[in-house]
């Protein structure tokens, strides 16, 4: 562990999707929050390492077994752990933002709705149901324009030429010095 961790940045990020410092950080704010903690020999940064190292390569726990030397019992059974103090810290860091600042053409229900209405079933080529939805979102990820209803083998650019050229779908098109 020491030596990926003290080792060149690249080869943490290759092995863990994770630069050292961002990796150390995780680990001391899963302890600082009473989230993890060194157990059975273990480390913390140990334990989330395997887990990570499962997540990101891939792996079959078996492989991680054997390359940090441990049981699949003892591998699994961090694997679980990690991924419950992962899921309590994402209640701890990620906030909903407030809705208040939300386009009012978008809060109007009944104007948008048509948009959500599943239309006709249509079968792909390998005959599962299928359909294409066109839908674009400013940078806050706040959603400005859906169109749904095109067959699921249409052509993507048929559908945004589409949206784009008929005056009905009131697509939001940006000024000039916007892109």
């Amino acid at each position: 562990m020491e030596e990926v961790l003290n080792g060149h940045p690249l080869r943490s990020y290759d092995l863990f999707r994770m630069r050292p410092h961002v990796f150390r950080k995780l680990c001391n704010r899963l302890r600082e929050i009473d989230l993890l903690q060194d157990q059975c020999n273990i480390s913390v940064e140990e334990g989330v390492a395997m887990c990570l190292y499962i997540f990101s390569q891939s792996a079959r726990m078996r492989v991680v077994g054997d390359r940090f030397q441990h049981s699949l019992a003892r591998v699994h059974w961090w694997a679980k752990k990690v991924l419950r103090a992962l899921i309590g810290l994402s209640q701890t860091i990620i906030k909903f933002r407030n809705r208040g600042n939300v386009q009012p053409e978008i809060l109007d229900n009944l104007k948008w709705f048509p948009y959500f209405q599943l239309g006709l079933s249509y079968r792909g080529r390998k005959s599962t149901l299928t359909q294409n939805v066109l839908a674009a979102c400013y940078h806050d990820m706040m959603f400005t324009f859906v169109c749904s209803g095109w067959e699921g083998i249409a052509n993507d650019s048929r559908v945004f030429i589409d949206a784009v050229t008929r005056a009905e779908h009131a697509f939001p098109m940006p000024t000039d010095n916007k892109y």
